[in-house]
Parts: C-alpha cells; structure tokens; sequence
C-alpha cells in the first residue's frame, strides 16, 4: 500500500512538471551597495538566462529627480546565457541625498521581456559629516572641567 502511494504521488509529481510552468527568461541583479557618495562605483552583477534561442538585447536606464532619464547601456549578447558585471558610477548631489532607480531590462529573441529593478542612494557631501575625534572627558583629578559633575 505505501509503494502505491509513493508511485501515485511520483507520477503526479511527474506530470505536474512541464516547460509550460518555466519563465521563459530570467534576470537577476546583484548590486555591491544600496548607498553611495558622489561620484563612487556601484557594480551590479547581472545575470540573464532564456529558454529559448538567445538574449536578444540587456538595457540598463537610471531615473532620479535631478537627472531624470538616461539610458546606460543597451548590448545586444546574442547567447542563451549572459553574465557581466555593469560599473555605476553615483551622480555627484546638489542636496541632502538623491534617490536612484536602475531599471535593468533583458528581452529575448521571441520578445520575452523581464525587468528588475535596483535603488540606490546617493548621499552629498554635506551629509556625509566624519567624525575624526571622540570626545574629550575630563575627570576632577585633571584640573580641567570635570566632564561627569559640572560646579554649581
């Protein structure tokens, strides 16, 4: 009775699996940060993979509120299996911080489309404030103000 069971649960498993269930393309993107300053390198690992013939075309588009739209890259791989490590470098900022978003786009040669998307923030250079010393704590045995019991 157990065997019965684990060949009928086999063959529904079986024929639960066809090509019909995969994605015809797949795209993922690694990005080596979410946060940037000014003028740094971002690198995003993309990976793209179809079941078909080939990728036909991989875009990368930037939009952000003080550039606005711009296309990055556009390649035409045509290989079933695309893999390359894309450098971003950040927009120097006007303000505070810029919100980001990358658009990677990868279609292929029946017109298969997938789109991942990234975020990046990119801070300025007023916000990005080091600190280069702690502070300084006196004790009374120092002879300067005590940092822990101010006189009255």
């Amino acid at each position: 009775m157990k065997r019965l069971i684990l060949i009928l649960a086999f063959v529904v498993f079986l024929g639960s699996c066809s090509t019909d269930d995969a994605s015809d393309i797949v795209l993922f993107v690694t990005p080596s940060s979410m946060a940037a300053k000014g003028s740094d390198k971002v690198f995003y690992d993309i990976y793209a993979k179809t079941i078909h013939e080939y990728v036909a075309t991989v875009t990368v588009t930037s939009f952000d509120s003080e550039n606005g739209e711009r296309q990055l890259m556009e390649e035409t791989p045509c290989t079933m299996l695309y893999e390359k490590r894309f450098t971003y470098t950040a927009p120097d900022v006007l303000g505070d911080s810029l919100n980001v978003l990358l658009e990677f786009i990868a279609i292929d040669d029946l017109g298969h489309r997938i789109v991942q998307n990234a975020r990046l923030r990119v801070m300025g250079a007023e916000s990005m404030v080091e600190d280069t010393a702690g502070p300084d704590l006196c004790s009374a045995s120092s002879g300067r103000q005590d940092a822990f019991l101010f006189p009255d």
